[in-house]
């Protein structure tokens, strides 16, 4: 969606100035990704392994997710055995689904961008999270086959690019606003036991999609302690308390046009995010620190 910032770099100013909220206490560049990662739409903080970051590449790359250093340094990448990408758009960990993994860490990646809002079926990938110590000189390593989930609307077809995995075993998966409200649509883990799932009875956040303000959903992500998401358009994050529907609290956090182009949001601890963007302007894609009040 490069176009979004020539458009928006005279337009942002004045009406996010006029809307209450607050500016984030810290910002900091962290690094340049370079090399393989040119469009990082998807990332998420591993529990598991300290300091080790997963993310992937949008659509153009293969089906490959990178664990990065808070540097930006490429520490292995994996080969996601027996899936496509097509518009990967989001990653996140949580309890794996039924099945011989179950009661370990995967990783859930979200094939689920739709520009045109036109792919009848999208997709979910789960992997065991791999340890990012065992490549040796090897790259790609080639994970275990994914287990897969396809995914229809029970309207219509719809862009996609936030997923996140709840502490009760769920996932959400929130709509980018590209052509109506911003819709959230609960997975429940049994979901993984047939091949297909039907969205259905979406939760709708209170956030206003405005293409102009750069107000369309491009990723979320759940706090360590699984009380709060955190859910970044790309220019604001806005933070819900976790339930049955997701309640705003606290103000949303302003961060303008601090990226070239933002798209991915984890929490780096409890009071840190990171945020991460693609190549944009002549620039590199780039890892960003944010505290927000």
């Amino acid at each position: 969606m490069r176009s979004w910032i020539f458009l928006t770099t005279l337009a942002v100013a004045s009406p996010l100035r006029a809307q209450q909220g607050g500016v984030p206490l810290e910002v900091r560049r962290l690094a340049a990704l370079g090399g393989e990662l040119r469009e990082s739409s998807g990332v998420v903080v591993s529990r598991a392994h300290p300091g080790i970051v997963w993310t992937h590449n949008d659509s153009g790359d293969g089906p490959y997710v990178y664990a990065i250093d808070t540097t930006g340094v490429v520490r292995a990448r994996f080969e996601v055995t027996g899936a496509r990408n097509v518009d990967w758009e989001a990653i996140t960990l949580g309890t794996c689904p039924v099945g011989a993994w179950r009661g370990r860490s995967c990783l859930f990646i979200g094939d689920t961008g739709d520009n045109g809002e036109r792919r009848s079926r999208v997709l979910l990938y789960a992997i065991p999270e791999p340890d990012p110590e065992s490549p040796g000189g090897e790259s790609p390593v080639r994970t275990p086959s994914a287990r897969v989930l396809r995914l229809r609307y029970a309207d219509r077809p719809r862009d996609a690019e936030a997923l996140v995995a709840t502490p009760d075993g769920a996932l959400s998966l929130i709509t980018k606003g590209r052509s109506g409200p911003i819709l959230r649509f609960t997975i429940p883990a049994e979901a993984w036991k047939a091949e297909e799932y039907e969205l259905a009875n979406p939760d709708t956040l209170p956030i206003t999609p405005q293409f102009l303000a750069g107000r369309w959903v491009t990723d979320a992500a759940i706090d360590p302690e699984g009380r709060r998401a955190a859910v970044r358009t790309y220019t604001e994050i806005y933070f819900f308390s976790l339930g049955p529907r997701w309640t705003p609290v606290g103000e949303v956090c302003r961060i303008g046009l601090i990226e070239p182009q933002g798209e991915a949001i984890g929490f780096l601890d409890e009071q840190r995010l990171l945020l991460t963007s693609e190549a944009a302007r002549g620039g590199p894609a780039v890892l960003t620190l944010a505290r927000c009040p």
